[in-house]
């Protein structure tokens, strides 16, 4: 929804997603869309950017405090991701 820019009333906090590998991992693959690769922008309105920015700082902090060279493929698409959000 989020994506979509549709405005909900409430807006279930998922942080929780980010405390496993599986969780970080789907969410990085979801936020990075196949038209980033076109270099195609995505707009989103000002409520949805500052949510899915916060989302997406939260699960480099995640991936960064474990330290894992693994997981840092994820990372690599969320911090690209920021690249290509716009308000």
């Amino acid at each position: 929804m989020i994506l979509t820019s549709e405005e909900t009333k409430e807006i279930q906090e998922i942080d929780y997603i980010f405390n496993t590998k599986i969780g970080r991992n789907y969410f990085a693959k979801n936020v990075y869309l196949p038209k980033f690769k076109e270099n195609q922008n995505h707009c989103l309105s000002v409520k949805c950017f500052d949510y899915l920015y916060k989302l997406i700082s939260s699960a480099i902090m995640s991936i960064i405090q474990e330290d894992n060279l693994n997981d840092y493929e994820d990372g690599i698409l969320l911090t690209k991701c920021l690249f290509k959000y716009y308000k």
